[in-house]
């Protein structure tokens, strides 16, 4: 019972860091596009959470730890949802 608590809280932290990273990226998007530099939020989103996902593994393993694809899945996810609405909100 305590392992699928960890497990839970695990993919919740990684979902929860992909978020984060997305709205960095949406933001920088948006600060971007205010100078007149075309970058679709949506995609900036996506691409800092999967950048971090891949950088955290990667940071992972370097320091003796696995590489997890499930792990990646849970950040890249976290990173989608919060892209999909910037995607939808502010594709003009």
């Amino acid at each position: 019972m305590a392992i699928n608590l960890v497990i839970r809280h695990d993919r919740t932290l990684h979902f929860f860091y992909g978020s984060l990273a997305a709205l960095v990226g949406i933001g920088a998007a948006l600060l971007l596009r205010a100078r007149g530099i075309p970058a679709p939020p949506g995609l900036c989103g996506l691409a800092a959470g999967a950048a971090l996902a891949l950088g955290r593994e990667a940071w992972n393993k370097a320091r003796g730890g696995s590489w997890s694809w499930a792990d990646i899945g849970w950040t890249v996810a976290g990173g989608a949802a919060a892209s999909s609405g910037a995607a939808a909100g502010c594709a003009a």
